[in-house]
């Protein structure tokens, strides 16, 4: 995640440009540690959502948090998340995490861990659609 960023921004994206989600509030603190360990990132601040802002803005939030927000870059974290997770399958979720690019959408993680129940078989089909689309 912190090399994606890196190599965004050496090739020129500004860092408010960029926002990354996650649905886990945890997963959330550890981006951010990882970003500030590789200097992408400095000091923390709150915004008025209650979101981590940094000294060059940009943002680190949990899916539920980032509604109705919106940047040209988004990254979305699925990393360490199982497959059947319901908090990730809800389809209110999906739409969030998936609908707040306007230039450039990353997905970081497994496509096991959306495209799959937790008993192996087929995943929600919003996932499942939007991997289909991808594929192609």
């Amino acid at each position: 995640m912190a090399s994606l960023v890196r190599r965004l921004t050496l090739c020129g994206v500004p860092c408010e440009s960029i926002s990354i989600i996650t649905p886990y509030k945890g997963q959330k603190g550890a981006i951010q540690k990882a970003l500030q360990k590789t200097g992408v990132l400095r000091q923390p601040r709150r915004n008025d959502k209650g979101q981590m802002e940094f000294d060059d803005s940009m943002v680190v939030s949990t899916v539920d948090r980032y509604q109705g927000d919106e940047n040209d870059i988004i990254i979305l974290s699925l990393v360490r998340t199982r497959p059947g997770n319901r908090f990730v399958a809800l389809h209110n979720r999906f739409v969030v995490a998936t609908s707040r690019a306007r230039i450039g959408f990353y997905i970081v993680g497994t496509v096991d861990a959306v495209a799959k129940s937790g008993s192996g078989s087929k995943g929600p089909e919003h996932w499942c659609g939007l991997i289909d689309h991808l594929k192609e």
